[in-house]
């Protein structure tokens, strides 16, 4: 059993900036909670244990749009949160957050983490995890504004009367709508419960510009759940914090997300709020929103103490779907976006970018939903059919794949890889970015990786999910870590 120390030393030690300072000023708040608990798989993380006589509440909410003071803001949020819990009966235990800030200034992070210690301290709960975004001025107006997931407990006898006339069983998840709030409940059946969380980040501006901000979801899908693997993580409730500024299509969202949940194996509910003045749209004066939340999770602890494990002489392979940039490295696409439009507009006569036909073009790449990996991985795994799975997201090539074999000490020499897409090139090239770094920022095409020693039987399945996949090498162990791809200047230790 592993420790609160062993927690602060293998991982909020070893964070960015942001989210180190983040972590930092809410560690403590772990020992409010006596089902705390802190375990370790290939990670370190913390969980909740939950008593027999209880079941596991979801719900979410905002912090108050009003207050400008960020501690105070962050504070609100954890006001809300307990608020939620003692409405539905469900008094909160712990709870993530997720903080998007315009600059990710230091001080004003560490005065937001000191704002949600000090509500967890108030309430005797735990800060559970947490995600630090930067999405700068071209979403932000407010400093920073802060969402999260809360997890309560439900007394089992009031679940069983609020599901009595539902036809369920103690297996299945069910939603809730109770004085506004919406919730899940579930019951864990003795297993830990894990959650994260993420974000879409700036790619809702390329959505907001299409006009199509129902098609966000499976971004913010993917961002959460494709990371529950990893972890031994069966995911049981998508929980997301719809903010808007003006008139955006909720309801469209809201049926969007549940056909996702649906289509990926496990249960959603939404939380919608009005932070008007605080964001921003691609259009000055238009709508805007952010769509952010957290994945809760049970973990297979059997699982957990036998991790994934790559090893030597494993095969590694690449996945693709359907071409997407992913939810990473947005920012700067939007900004190649540009460049590329002050040539197009002067071809076609128009003032926008997006309204020319290449621009069209690009724009639907550009809102091209992520894959999300999750039910495929899942399966991948159940079936004994891969050492090691991992997605594209922050950090590309470098930090989601030189890394994970650098810490098993392996290497790996890559070829074959599926070329990336023409619009992925040519705002490679619009930025002016060489290839070495675009392939630490951009998924060039590769969507995921997976290791294993039965490549024909895990091509074949992940095929049955209609994606594609290709071997692009053997893992070494000889001396060397992480990945080259060959014929390129692009080489990752890991260790970076």
């Amino acid at each position: 059993m592993s420790t609160i120390t062993d927690y602060q030393r293998d991982v909020i030690d070893k964070g960015d900036d942001g989210s180190r300072a983040l972590a930092a000023r809410t560690v403590r708040t772990l020992t409010n909670s006596p089902h705390v608990d802190i375990i370790k798989g290939v990670d370190t993380f913390p969980v909740l244990r939950v008593p027999q006589d209880y079941v596991v509440a979801v719900y979410n909410a905002t912090g108050d749009p009003r207050p400008s003071d960020p501690a105070a803001h962050a504070h609100s949020l954890v006001d809300h949160l307990a608020l939620r819990g003692q409405h539905i009966n469900a008094p909160l235990q712990v709870f993530a957050n997720v903080v998007d800030s315009k600059t990710g200034d230091l001080t004003l992070i560490n005065a937001i983490g000191d704002g949600l210690a000090a509500g967890a301290d108030k309430y005797g709960v735990a800060v559970m995890n947490g995600e630090n975004a930067i999405l700068g001025a071209a979403c932000m107006i407010a400093d920073a504004n802060c969402s999260g997931t809360g997890i309560g407990f439900m007394k089992r006898a009031d679940a069983a009367r609020l599901r009595k006339d539902m036809r369920v069983t103690w297996n299945d998840v069910t939603t809730h709508h109770t004085v506004g709030i919406d919730y899940a409940l579930f019951d864990p059946q003795g297993k830990a419960v894990y959650m994260n969380s993420d974000g879409v980040g700036t790619k809702v501006l390329m959505y907001q510009l299409a006009g199509n901000p129902e098609k966000s979801v499976w971004d913010f899908a993917a961002m959460n759940a494709d990371a529950a693997s990893k972890k031994a993580a069966r995911a049981r409730v998508l929980a997301a914090n719809l903010e808007t500024s003006g008139a955006l299509p909720v309801q469209a969202m809201r049926a969007a997300l549940g056909q996702c949940a649906r289509e990926c194996g496990f249960t959603d509910i939404l939380h919608h709020e009005d932070i008007h003045g605080r964001i921003r749209g691609y259009w000055p004066e238009g709508p805007a929103y952010n769509l952010s939340g957290s994945l809760v999770s049970t973990i297979d602890e059997d699982r957990l103490r036998n991790p994934l494990v790559p090893k030597a002489g494993d095969t590694l392979l690449a996945i693709r779907g359907r071409p997407t940039p992913r939810s990473n490295g947005i920012t700067a696409k939007r900004e190649g976006a540009e460049i590329l439009g002050k040539k197009w507009c002067e071809k076609f006569g128009v003032k926008h970018w997006s309204d020319t036909p290449p621009g069209k073009e690009l724009l639907h790449y550009l809102t091209t939903p992520s894959t999300v990996f999750y039910p495929v991985f899942e399966a991948l795994i159940n079936d004994g059919l891969v050492s090691m799975v991992t997605h594209m997201s922050g950090g590309a090539y470098n930090g989601k794949l030189a890394h994970v074999l650098a810490k098993n000490n392996l290497y790996c020499e890559m070829d074959r890889l599926f070329t990336p897409d023409a619009r992925e090139v040519m705002l490679m090239n619009a930025l002016n970015k060489d290839i070495v770094t675009a392939h630490k920022q951009f998924p060039m095409g590769n969507e995921g990786f997976v290791a294993t020693n039965k490549p024909k039987m895990t091509i074949e399945r992940i095929a049955q999910y209609g994606l594609e996949a290709n071997n692009v090498g053997v893992l070494q162990a000889n001396g060397d870590t992480g990945i080259w791809i060959k014929d390129t200047p692009v080489r990752f230790s890991g260790k970076d």
